[in-house]
């Protein structure tokens, strides 16, 4: 399954996915409040030292495309400073 599937399948209803599909031996599990971005504090893992990141005329953006349809199609960030928000698909440059 691949993983915009896993991930839609998780956004519309919670649920238990099988661990082999994310390489692991046990479920895996979000809760249903859990949020795919978030701001962070700065420091660690961030938009900013991600390689999807990219600085524009209109502030930071995220270029990874799971992030993109997450976000509603936009791939502007909710922050000013990309050094205070994370998601689940941060990838180090």
């Amino acid at each position: 399954m691949s993983i915009l599937k896993i991930a839609t399948r998780i956004a519309k209803t919670p649920e238990t996915l099988p661990g082999g599909e994310f390489g692991g031996k046990g479920s895996f599990v979000l809760p249903p409040e859990h949020k795919a971005g978030i701001e962070v504090p700065k420091g660690g893992s961030s938009c900013a030292n991600c390689k999807f990141g990219e600085a524009k005329d209109d502030g930071p953006h995220c270029n990874n495309i799971y992030w993109i349809e997450w976000n509603g199609g936009d791939a502007k960030l909710p922050v000013e400073d990309p050094s205070t928000y994370c998601s689940d698909w941060w990838s180090s440059k």
